[in-house]
């Protein structure tokens, strides 16, 4: 259960140092590998926790929020590739900086 956020914040933090474009996405990769591992946890949770009763409301209000991170991720995402600012990895480079290709 631990394995899953363990993994997807050592990915993260991966992604955020990276050098390159290839160890950018090594690291996506990584991040996608880790969340993946996240969900049957939070079933998992999800179905200890609550009583057979509340299992539904309990499943909605988490499928509500998987949806919600869902279509928000990549709106927000799109409008940081859109030009607004976001964060900078150690070297200065935003991640659109990183995966822009330069010809020398």
């Amino acid at each position: 259960m631990v394995i899953g956020p363990a993994l997807f914040g050592a990915a993260w933090l991966a992604a955020a140092h990276a050098a390159d474009p290839v160890q950018l996405a090594a690291a996506r990769v990584a991040m996608g590998v880790g969340g993946a591992l996240i969900m049957p946890s939070a079933l998992s949770i999800l179905i200890t926790v609550f009583d057979e009763r509340e299992h539904r409301k309990a499943l909605t209000a988490w499928s509500a929020v998987a949806m919600v991170g869902l279509v928000g991720g990549p709106v927000l995402r799109g409008g940081k590739e859109a030009g607004a600012p976001g964060p900078a990895g150690p070297t200065g480079a935003t991640t659109r900086e990183l995966a822009t290709p330069t010809h020398s």
